[in-house]
């Protein structure tokens, strides 16, 4: 009895050391409160596998940069890249370098204008700038509306910009200006419009951290008062837009959540070729949505869809509060557009058609209600 403990004990040593321990880079396009706080998720969410390490690179905005660290991670064999892409044209030729030696790459929160990707996770900007404009046009009804939009050549600061044109649907009333994400250029852009203009009556600044920097530059004006400010992010950190909210400082920002834990569940089904399941619990708090890839004949088994309407958050109440109905419908196989039901499993689209995604929720100071949708991408998965 004592040698067959012994010799299962040795077998359980020595699978344990021949088990593939994945190297995973992550590529972050900047270093900010929200970044941070999805590298402390991604970081939790090894707790889950012993058999992962993450390596951390930030390029601080800089394309260059980004470039040089992506081809880092080539050179170093990593198992699978996680990138953030500063821009969407100027990143994509290193990304591409990744897909073609058949490195997984997962792109999270930016797109590219390449098709070389094996998924993509983010949530829903366009929505996100639809909503908030929507809820602008309810506020103040005369006087101009100035968007700070986030780095010009980035796909959050296009697809923010071109909802946002669309909800606020009062062209003729609306001023718009090129940030870079900073609290800094919040701050600059305001004071240079408010030296030629007073008429100013909102401001939506693309992130909360641009919207802040217009109040302080109102403020420093004493002008504060006389407009409201918007944004989007609501991280519930210190500084953070809830707390800018419940401050008063904003009157709105729009919740778009981290969710550094579910992508690295979606990292690790990709790297141990297990399909990316993602319930409906878990849609509830992602507020994202998964593109499970392209660019590759091999598709996988489909995961669940699942998505999450708009959420409030205000005073009175001081968390989420998910809004989910009924519906959903499928096109074709690779196109899939479902919202999750209140109780139940979530409806399971065709092989090869799989995609979660969502609104996200809005944070507001006066209590009013939300309103959202999701819809479905397209695309197919590439086995790591």
């Amino acid at each position: 009895m004592k040698n067959i403990c012994l010799l299962l004990l040795a077998i359980t040593l020595v699978s344990c050391s021949e088990r593939k321990v994945y190297r995973i880079g992550v590529s972050q396009c900047s270093e900010d409160i929200w970044r941070e706080k999805q590298n402390q998720e991604l970081v939790m969410g090894t707790y889950f596998y012993d058999n992962a390490k993450l390596e951390f690179a930030s390029a601080d905005d800089d394309d260059q940069m980004q470039i040089s660290q992506i081809n880092y991670f080539i050179d170093e064999d990593v198992d699978l890249l996680i990138v953030s892409p500063n821009q969407v044209n100027t990143i994509s030729s290193a990304i591409d370098r990744a897909y073609d030696k058949g490195i997984p790459v997962i792109l999270f929160d930016r797109k590219t204008d390449s098709e070389k990707y094996t998924a993509f996770m983010g949530a829903d900007n366009l929505e996100m700038g639809s909503m908030i404009g929507k809820f602008i046009n309810g506020q103040r009804g005369s006087g101009m509306v100035l968007e700070i939009k986030g780095l010009k050549g980035s796909s959050p600061a296009q697809e923010r910009h071109e909802g946002f044109v669309k909800g606020f649907a009062d062209e003729g009333r609306l001023l718009t200006c090129d940030g870079d994400w900073t609290q800094e250029s919040g701050y600059r852009l305001m004071d240079s419009v408010l030296q030629q203009r007073q008429d100013i009556v909102c401001v939506f600044g693309q992130n909360d951290r641009m919207a802040v920097g217009a109040y302080e530059a109102a403020k420093k004006r004493g002008l504060e008062k006389k407009m409201i400010f918007v944004g989007i992010d609501a991280l519930p950190t210190k500084d953070g837009g809830i707390e800018q909210v419940m401050n008063g400082v904003l009157t709105a920002s729009y919740i778009y959540p981290t969710r550094g834990d579910l992508l690295m569940k979606l990292a690790m089904s990709i790297l141990e070729g297990k399909p990316a399941e993602v319930g409906p619990g878990d849609a509830r708090e992602c507020g994202g949505d998964v593109d499970a890839g392209r660019g590759d004949e091999r598709a996988e088994r489909t995961a669940l869809v699942a998505a999450r309407k708009g959420g409030l958050v205000s005073h009175a109440v001081p968390s989420p509060e998910g809004v989910l109905a009924a519906g959903g419908h499928h096109r074709a196989a690779g196109n899939w557009t479902a919202v999750v039901p209140h109780s139940g499993d979530a409806p399971t689209p065709p092989d090869g058609a799989r995609d979660v995604c969502a609104g996200g929720g809005l944070a507001e100071s006066p209590l009013r209600p939300a309103e959202g949708r999701a819809t479905g991408g397209r695309g197919q998965r590439r086995n790591g």
